[in-house]
């Protein structure tokens, strides 16, 4: 079924068995920390991390994430600059320090993978 950005989606408490919670990553481009908001469920077992497309949240996987393996951790995260995650400003005048680009999630993904002591990692997205 095609999702809209129109549709609603269910708060985190509704999906079984996740919670919502910050985490704070070493940041790119910037002197300050990025705070990335993201879902979790599971403690133990692979890493499932699932990232969303440019101007989205972890809400797009709010309908994949019950029907992901309960043996697994899984992850959905929001992106620097998307749904609560934090909003790092960008100055134009100086384009070789844009945080908002491929690098910059990219770094921010390994961040918070190593702040939650995950190895290797499975992706969705």
């Amino acid at each position: 079924e095609f999702l809209s950005t129109n549709c609603e989606f269910p708060p985190a408490a509704s999906i079984i068995g996740y919670k919502e919670q910050m985490v704070v990553v070493g940041s790119f481009h910037s002197s300050s920390k990025v705070v990335l908001n993201h879902v979790n469920a599971g403690n133990s077992g692979p890493a499932v991390i699932c990232i969303h497309s440019l101007l989205d949240s972890w809400r797009t996987f709010s309908r994949l994430l019950p029907t992901l393996p309960a043996h697994a951790q899984v992850y959905a995260l929001d992106l620097r600059g998307h749904g609560k995650s934090s909003k790092v400003v960008y100055d134009p005048s100086n384009p070789r320090m844009n945080p908002y680009t491929m690098e910059a999630n990219v770094q921010d993904i390994l961040g918070f993978m190593k702040t939650k002591g995950i190895s290797s990692a499975s992706f969705i997205g």
